[in-house]
């Protein structure tokens, strides 16, 4: 996870921050909201994050899979300006970033 971020970082550099926004949802039920807020701040991540209660679980395992509620497989869920919902899965490069994107409308 800490890499797709990174790599993150790298692309939203080179993106519009009013048309694009990066929001991390932790699947981990042992995680709080203080340590989240402690890993952002220690790794200088500028995105939100929020820890995902049971209904918003839920919720992404009814829209993508159990594999969302997976922690070592990275999910990459884009929501286009058009209300398009595409979701990949695997580490995306900065460029690739920027490209998902660009063909959402940002």
């Amino acid at each position: 996870c800490r890499a797709q971020q990174e790599e993150a970082v790298v692309a939203f550099e080179a993106l519009d921050p009013d048309r694009v926004v990066w929001i991390a949802i932790d699947i981990e039920s042992s995680e709080t909201p203080a340590a989240l807020a402690s890993y952002r701040e220690d790794h200088g991540f500028p995105f939100t994050y929020v820890v995902a209660d049971t209904d918003l679980a839920r919720a992404l395992v009814d829209d993508f899979g159990d594999v969302v509620l997976s922690p070592p497989s990275v999910n990459v869920i884009v929501v286009g300006t058009d209300g398009r919902v595409t979701q990949l899965r695997g580490h995306k490069t900065a460029s690739e970033i920027r490209a998902l994107a660009a063909d959402h409308g940002a």
